[in-house]
């Protein structure tokens, strides 16, 4: 079929011919399937048409079988329009946490459009409700941030095979897009945990004023995971009561153990910072931090600061 695709060109009648008739007749054996998953995303642009003839068998997500549409999520290239012409509840039950497929063909919609599979509260709160639900959404929010960070996503999809991230910083519309879904997730009422892989992302290009209140609100619901950025960027704010709460919420409810050995240097930047800081416009989340990093083994940080 290869040879017959070429951009903008329909695909002959007789190759639809039998394309049509090995489609009817072997649709569920699972080369077949995966040979047309691996073109689902050609015959969509080449020749829609065949797309809705075969409906029951193209864009069809079946558990007790394999299907063209199950394979090209597994191994196609990213396409929004096809990812949205198949079940999104279909769609979103295929999400594992720390699996490559489903997840790089949602991200990469979500980043284009966060309204390509509808309302992003609702999707996020559908995907939660599944099977490893917290952790699926996680995931997915961690891998829509490592999408704009190219030295990330080249090692985190290369051994998936599947559409590499952009080579590129990240556009306005690619951090809107972020932003809205971040914000979606914040009011979805997730269960605990799912906000966990929002804090990568700290790693990008938001403005402070945009990156801090969500990562303050999201750092109370769940602690995310590599905090150190979040801590670095939270300690050049030594005024604002944003950044001061995200600091308390890093230090005394760490996602590990081991997290809080990689916040406590930028918690006790910000509140050396905050301390010398006359008449703090909030004091109160000043003594939060410091009650914080006391508890926390800082013994340093209850002595009066000098400056």
């Amino acid at each position: 079929m290869n040879a017959a695709v070429r951009p903008g060109a329909p695909l002959p009648g007789n190759v639809l011919d039998t394309l049509g008739t090995i489609l009817t007749t072997r649709s569920d054996a699972p080369a077949v399937a995966a040979a047309f998953g691996t073109q689902l995303m050609a015959l969509n642009i080449c020749a829609p048409d065949f797309i809705a003839r075969h409906r029951a068998a193209l864009p069809t997500l079946n558990p007790d079988g394999p299907t063209p549409a199950a394979a090209w999520l597994e191994a196609g290239r990213a396409d929004p329009e096809l990812l949205a012409q198949l079940d999104r509840t279909a769609v979103l039950r295929r999400l594992r946490p720390d699996a490559g497929g489903t997840v790089e063909h949602l991200a990469h919609a979500l980043t284009a459009d966060p309204h390509a599979l509808g309302d992003p509260a609702e999707v996020l709160a559908e995907i939660a409700a599944g099977p490893g639900g917290p952790d699926a959404v996680s995931w997915l929010l961690q891998v829509m941030a490592w999408r704009l960070q190219p030295h990330r996503g080249n090692l985190l999809f290369q051994p998936f095979r599947l559409t590499p991230p952009p080579a590129r910083p990240a556009t306005d519309d690619e951090l809107a897009a972020v932003t809205t879904v971040w914000q979606a997730a914040l009011t979805a009422d997730l269960p605990p945990g799912a906000l966990a892989g929002a804090g990568y992302f700290a790693d990008l290009a938001l403005d402070d004023p945009t990156w801090l209140p969500l990562a303050r609100t999201a750092a109370a619901h769940t602690p995310p995971h590599a905090p150190a950025t979040a801590a670095w960027r939270a300690s050049i704010h030594p005024t604002d009561p944003d950044a001061l709460q995200l600091a308390t919420h890093l230090v005394a409810r760490p996602a590990a153990r081991w997290s809080t050995r990689d916040v406590l240097p930028s918690a006790r930047a910000l509140l050396q910072a905050a301390q010398v800081v006359p008449h703090h416009p909030h004091a109160e989340a000043v003594a939060q931090l410091r009650e914080a990093l006391v508890n926390a083994g800082e013994v340093d940080a209850a002595r009066p600061a000098t400056g």
